[in-house]
């Protein structure tokens, strides 16, 4: 099964930038995100691990202490140019256990 990660499909992250929202999951549950400030996510569409910023994603940073997330939890974000070549993740939402598969048509 993991012959098929990434997909087929998988993009350069730079061909991810400005597509709107990509799905994909966490790599690290909710304490070691919010101790660091920082995580990280994979996903189908792309290569690698792609860093994300609590201070850039104020919706999962001011989720209520009670909802936990988990690693392999399913998220959806945006991809934009952190200058000099590299790439993080914005705007990152969990999304609903039973929609994973609908992050594309938010």
């Amino acid at each position: 099964a993991s012959s098929a990660w990434p997909g087929p499909g998988a993009m350069e992250l730079s061909k991810c930038v400005g597509i709107g929202a990509v799905d994909g999951f966490l790599l690290q549950p909710r304490k070691e995100v919010d101790d660091r400030g920082y995580g990280y996510i994979q996903s189908q569409h792309f290569k690698g691990d792609l860093i994300f910023l609590l201070l850039k994603s104020p919706v999962l940073a001011d989720i209520p202490d009670e909802t936990d997330y988990q690693r392999n939890d399913r998220v959806a974000f945006e991809v934009v140019s952190a200058g000099k070549g590299d790439y993080e993740a914005v705007n990152v939402v969990l999304l609903p256990k039973d929609q994973a598969g609908e992050a594309a048509s938010l």
